[in-house]
């Protein structure tokens, strides 16, 4: 029976570097039909999150035989129904003095 190396705790965990975030294929501006890939690149929203609103149906997808196609009019549609997500503010913290 062969001991366990001494040097390196059995409990070590290697530390790998992750790529953040991925780089998406941006289409060329005539393209009617984008690809998800395609769609993530154009949008700069990520491949989860584009996932998810199809799943929701805010985004609307068709399979072309194991691909998945998203029309770029659908894509422009999605993109202006997004909430703003900036608030308004009602009053200043601070008042003027």
């Amino acid at each position: 029976m062969t001991e366990p190396d001494k040097t390196t705790p059995a409990t070590s965990i290697k530390h790998r570097s992750k790529k953040l975030h991925r780089d998406y294929p941006v289409p060329p501006p005539n393209r009617l039909s984008l690809s998800l890939n395609e769609t993530c690149g154009l949008t700069g929203i990520g491949m989860t999150a584009i996932r998810q609103a199809i799943d929701a149906g805010l985004l609307p997808a068709h399979r072309l035989g194991k691909k998945v196609v998203v029309r770029r009019q659908d894509v422009d549609d999605f993109l202006k129904r997004l909430p703003s997500g900036l608030r308004k503010r009602n009053s200043p913290k601070h008042p003027a003095g």
